[in-house]
């Protein structure tokens, strides 16, 4: 595959995503002001597919899937594929499934942040990911997901998901449930974030939780968190937050920190 390095300079004004496919290695892109609309068929900002190495991009502004599925960064991450370093801040709407990062990550993501409002109007949406059946590490998400399914950082998979944290707000549609993390529910991995056999969720958060600085809050220290029961809640502020409205690591009966 080809070698694409931003070197500091900014593409502005994007119309269409800047790959259909990335085979090889992109570094250091910088997308500003982009506004990405798909009519019919799906639409991400940097790359509808990524086969390659993506690390060290910055990518901001809309994208709108009119009749299709939407993601901020990039819409599938294929099982050898790389995504790290990066950032995604702006907007993602859809008719389908709809993901601030990428929508379908069967790769590896790693020390990415995602600061996006993302809206579905008939599917699922997630601050990250909605379907992970690869890893994604060390990575953390603010900003707001609305949909008639909306979780705050991933929608399901048999994946890992570990070090991350969301301080996204989420908001069902539709009468529909919203989780403030993932979904409680049964997987096949039980090292990661999903624990097998119950419907208990577990995130195994390293030293820093990714050292993600969303907006103007620092997640740091936290070595373990644990989400004892169904994950729930319409806004995760209200449920567990390192410095959000009340000022302080709320903590409600179904958190335990340990540290």
């Amino acid at each position: 595959g080809v070698t694409y390095i931003g070197n500091g300079y900014t593409i502005r004004d994007l119309c269409v995503p800047l790959f259909d496919v990335n085979a090889g290695q992109l570094s250091g892109l910088i997308l500003t002001q982009a506004d990405v609309t798909a009519a019919n068929g799906d639409a991400a900002l940097l790359a509808l597919t990524n086969q390659g190495t993506i690390e060290d991009c910055s990518v901001s502004g809309t994208v709108t899937a009119q009749n299709g599925k939407a993601a901020g960064l990039v819409l599938s991450n294929a099982g050898s594929a790389v995504i790290r370093r990066c950032r995604v801040d702006g907007t993602v709407t859809a008719s389908g499934n709809a993901a601030g990062g990428v929508l379908q990550n069967n790769g590896r993501i790693e020390r990415c942040a995602v600061s996006s409002t993302v809206t579905s109007q008939d599917g699922v949406a997630s601050g990250m990911s909605v379907q992970v059946s690869g890893v994604i590490l060390n990575s953390c998400v603010s900003g707001a997901v609305t949909a008639p399914t909306s979780t705050g950082f991933f929608g399901g998979g048999t994946g890992t998901v570990r070090s991350c944290f969301t301080i996204a707000e989420v908001f069902p549609t539709k009468g529909s449930s919203a989780m403030g993390f993932a979904p409680a529910t049964t997987s096949n991995d039980n090292t990661g974030f999903f624990t097998g056999g119950n419907d208990r969720a577990l995130v195994d958060a390293g030293a820093l939780v990714g050292a993600c600085k969303l907006d103007e809050l620092v997640v740091l220290g936290l070595a373990a968190v644990v989400l004892d029961g169904d994950v729930g809640g319409i806004h995760l502020g209200d449920n567990a937050v390192a410095l959000g409205q009340h000022g302080h690591l709320g903590v409600q009966a179904d958190l335990v920190l340990h540290t």
